[in-house]
């Protein structure tokens, strides 16, 4: 602790005074400053340009109602902020000490059980982070600070996205009004490129899922000791298996799976931090335990049945099994994964179909069976041909399609009381729709994209349609 401070000197807002800066983002600055009220160094945060940057107040602000939302001590402790009518907006917080994992990876690739344990406590954070309603958007190993006591915690909540969980809860408040949030980035790219999911330049994706892509990339980095953003070709490289030894392949499939698009990704930080655990479970055991090749699991029961003690002929027969450790076969039938298969969020009605009028570039639909006839066959027609030929259900074309879809976008909106407004989207082929100008864990990007899915509309070249042009 730090003796009593002179008075003599100039105090920020009448309380604090500013001893040493510590760091600098893209937005503010932080400095080591004493709290003369409660004779305590905190770290002071306060917007880089002073009060001449009143465009970025908002933004500001999000980051400490962010952290004072977050109930854990992965992150800061929030003690004191800016007052209403205050001259300058600014926050105090605890101070974190330790080292960043930056600086910690600088030393090299980390052994992979230390690196699924950085990862594993990283993802904890990340969890009461995003059951908060809030996504970090900014995760990247200088933003990551470990302590000399092995602990993790998460800094730099200045990109943070609060989504619809955090506006939901009964005791806060919207931050600001809905069609005035381009002052708070929302809409805009913020955060590090190279940690940062692509589908959110594309699509503009916000949600839970970008702080997985951030994670699997600072653990591809952390086991590996190179990037995987290639800052020449600006996009991010493909995770190949041959990087890694062979008994790492498991972890190598959870890694790709956590950086693929979000159709194929973690559902979320809590699925991917179950996998990881199970991993590192298999990793720490001691050596000489294996784990079941495929179908082992199948031959123990079938052992186990024969072990039992049976009479055939009045003489006892005892077949002696081994019995392989339970917990062995419960990790590799867990880390084998399961196919995540959602569930749209409205019905289709396929009821208002028409017939195709012009040739399109969707795959032909299947030939439905048509059961035969009960009772005596009936006698030929003229034409016996065709009408032994089952009928093809109606195909739609292109366009027909894309009003369907529309139709259904509009009834999922009305179902969760939101007005439809005018979006562009774009459709390119085995990607998902990027609708623009919306956070894609909103209503209108949900019940497009449910909708599309809905339709199954397919399409060799990438094309673009307006939803909604019409109320």
């Amino acid at each position: 602790m730090s003796s009593i401070k002179s008075p003599t000197r100039e105090l920020f807002m009448d309380r604090y005074e500013l001893l040493r800066e510590l760091g600098e983002g893209g937005m503010g600055v932080v400095c080591l400053a004493y709290d003369v009220e409660l004779r305590r160094e905190v770290a002071l945060k306060r917007i880089k340009g002073g009060p001449n940057a009143r465009s970025l107040q908002e933004r500001f602000r999000r980051e400490y109602q962010a952290l004072a939302a977050v109930d854990h001590t992965g992150v800061p402790a929030i003690f004191h902020c800016e007052r209403p009518g205050s001259r300058e907006a600014y926050f105090t917080m605890e101070i974190v000490k330790g080292e960043t994992l930056r600086e910690h990876m600088d030393r090299g690739p980390l052994a992979p059980a230390r690196a699924l344990a950085l990862a594993i406590d990283l993802g904890r954070v990340l969890m009461a982070v995003h059951a908060a309603g809030v996504v970090h958007r900014d995760v990247k190993p200088s933003n990551v600070i470990v302590e000399p006591g092995g602990r993790v915690r998460l800094i730099d909540f200045g990109a943070c996205y609060l989504s619809r969980v955090y506006y939901g809860q009964p005791h806060l408040r919207a931050v600001t009004e809905e069609g005035e949030r381009w002052e708070t980035g929302d809409l805009e790219f913020v955060g590090t490129a190279a940690y940062t999911d692509p589908q959110y330049f594309t699509e503009g994706l916000t949600s839970p899922q970008s702080d997985v892509f951030s994670v699997c990339v600072v653990l591809y980095e952390m086991l590996t000791g190179r990037h995987l953003f290639d800052h020449d070709r600006m996009r991010h490289r493909t995770i190949q298996p041959e990087e890694f030894a062979p008994e790492l392949a498991p972890l190598v499939a959870e890694l790709r799976r956590g950086v693929s698009i979000a159709f194929e990704r973690h559902t979320s930080m809590e699925e991917l931090v179950r996998r990881l655990e199970i991993l590192k479970a298999t990793l720490d055991r001691p050596a000489g335990s294996t784990i079941p090749r495929p179908g082992s699991a199948r031959r123990w029961v079938v052992a186990g049945v024969a072990a039992v003690s049976f009479v055939l002929g009045g003489v006892a027969v005892h077949l002696a099994g081994t019995r392989p450790d339970a917990d062995v076969l419960v990790t590799a039938a867990a880390a084998t994964g399961v196919e995540h298969v959602r569930t749209p969020a409205v019905e289709d009605d396929m009821s208002s179909e028409t017939p195709m009028d012009g040739p399109t570039d969707e795959r032909e639909p299947p030939v439905e069976e048509v059961a035969p006839p009960l009772g005596p066959e009936p006698p030929p027609t003229s034409s016996p041909t065709l009408s032994s030929r089952p009928r093809r259900p109606a195909v739609l074309t292109w366009e027909a399609r894309a009003r369907k879809a529309e139709a259904l976008a509009r009834r999922c909106l009305e179902a969760e009381g939101v007005a439809p407004r005018s979006l562009l989207v774009t459709l390119s082929p085995n990607t998902p729709a990027e609708v623009r100008g919306v956070p894609s864990d909103s209503a209108h990007a949900r019940c497009i994209r449910d909708a599309l899915d809905r339709v199954d509309l397919r399409f060799d070249k990438p094309r673009r349609h307006t939803f909604f042009v019409t109320p």
